[in-house]
């Protein structure tokens, strides 16, 4: 089981796991993300779910057919249900 905190600092939040920074929503980290998704295409497979940034961006791609994410902990994707949404084909298992 992993230790899951969301801080949200002037409308940005930002993702702990077991009390490591892990990521952010700022700005700069969505506009990397959309930079990565515009360029894909086809069946796409992500490592890692975090707030589904790419996974968004990536399904809003008319150049992608599927969007599948590998989340080594339920409990991500259980918390990120409680803000929207989530994005593509999830499987719990460690992507390595």
């Amino acid at each position: 089981m992993v230790k899951i905190e969301i801080v949200e600092i002037k409308n940005h939040k930002f993702l702990f796991l077991d009390d490591y920074l892990w990521m952010g929503d700022l700005p700069h980290e969505q506009e990397l993300q959309r930079d990565i998704a515009s360029q894909a295409f086809g069946d796409v497979l992500v490592a890692g779910y975090s707030f589904g940034i790419v996974s968004k961006y990536l399904s809003e791609n008319p150049r992608v057919t599927s969007v599948t994410t590998t989340e080594k902990y339920q409990e991500i994707i259980d918390k990120m249900r409680e803000f929207g949404p989530i994005y593509g084909k999830i499987v719990i298992a460690d992507f390595f």
